[in-house]
């Protein structure tokens, strides 16, 4: 039975389930699947209000001509780290919302929930496996401990036969 069963929401879940990060969550593993959703358009009006410079944007156009999907990575990525990780969940969702693109800013959060959600069960999972691997070695061990002991024990009394 998972922590999601009985109704207990892991704390990075719970963070992009309130809408309010009460710590950070790093998008850069994410940066493809949020660009996924956007327009070019999208992403350009959005990165323009967080101060990306228009010549960057420019540069960024003509280093991949014809591949908008490229340019919407290499375009958020550089308003990534211009803002750094700190708050940047609470930024994207706000401030898309703030342009009025409510339902790409809740798209978004789902992609993002449902991603987070998947990673916390592939770690839980890894984290029992090695919880029942740690279990299965040291049973082993104490089998082999137990019957070292018992072969000792037998010798002992063939021998006194």
């Amino acid at each position: 039975m998972s922590n999601y069963d009985i109704g207990v929401v892991p704390h990075a879940a719970l963070e992009l389930q309130n809408h309010k990060p009460t710590s950070d969550v790093d998008l850069s593993s994410y940066v493809a699947a949020i660009v996924e959703e956007m327009t070019f358009q999208e992403l350009r009006m959005f990165v323009r209000r967080h101060g990306v410079p228009e010549p960057v944007i420019d540069q960024t156009v003509r280093d991949c001509p014809n591949d908008t999907s490229e340019q919407k990575i290499k375009l958020f990525r550089e308003w990534y780290q211009r803002h750094g990780i700190k708050a940047a969940y609470g930024t994207l969702l706000r401030s898309l919302r703030e342009l009025g693109m409510c339902a790409l800013a809740d798209r978004i959060e789902e992609k993002l929930k449902a991603a987070v959600y998947s990673c916390q069960e592939r770690a839980q999972s890894c984290t029992s496996d090695t919880e029942q691997s740690k279990t299965c070695t040291q049973e082993g061990r104490n089998f082999y401990n137990d019957s070292a002991e018992l072969n000792k024990t037998y010798s002992g009394s063939l021998e006194e036969t």
